[in-house]
């Protein structure tokens, strides 16, 4: 048999083994990388407004450098800062809430009334990583009796995402807070 031949005698398992090698491509595409993006921030589409809050744009870069896109519900003002994240099933498609004070503050955030265990992170004046902390949710009806968490120190900014999910926005030891300004668009 010459090479022609035994080319020809492998060509429908070579066609076949293509044909397997871009099924599983495609399937593995649609499966991890369109439900994943490399920037899974700003969906917009998926977004719900909440009565009585922004959103606002924010990055977060990393230790090493890495610099990351979110959009959060934004709790600027006494009365957002005290409704919280109170009597919400999800994140509403935000990455997170984001609080803001006008100075530092040393106030304690508890869970009364919040039912999604929640991660908070804080950060200072100049947009540095504080401290942060895990926050289940309090079941008693008796909001002195829920436990409190507070930071290390003084803070300008707290962000208040779904359980575990600090890491995942890029929020770690090190990392720095900028705001890219009102609206995600």
């Amino acid at each position: 048999m010459n090479e022609q031949e035994s080319w020809a005698g492998r060509a429908p398992m070579v066609r076949r083994v293509v044909i397997g090698v871009l099924a599983v491509a495609v399937l593995a595409f649609l499966l991890r990388g369109a439900t994943r993006p490399d920037d899974p921030g700003f969906r917009s589409a998926d977004r719900k407004a909440l009565a009585g809050f922004q959103d606002v744009s924010f990055t977060i870069t990393g230790p090493t450098g890495r610099v990351a896109e979110w959009c959060a519900l934004l709790a600027a003002t006494e009365e957002a800062r005290a409704q919280g994240l109170m009597h919400q099933d999800d994140l509403r498609g935000y990455d997170g809430m984001i609080f803001r004070w006008t100075s530092p503050s040393t106030g304690r955030f508890y869970m009364f009334n919040t039912r999604i265990p929640l991660s908070i992170a804080w950060f200072d004046q100049q947009g540095s990583y504080v401290s942060e902390a895990e926050m289940p949710p309090c079941p008693s009806s008796d909001p002195d009796a829920c436990p409190q968490f507070g930071a290390t120190a003084p803070y300008l900014h707290a962000i208040e995402v779904r359980r575990g999910g600090l890491r995942a926005l890029g929020i770690r030891p090190g990392s720095r807070l900028r705001f890219g300004g009102d609206g995600c668009g």
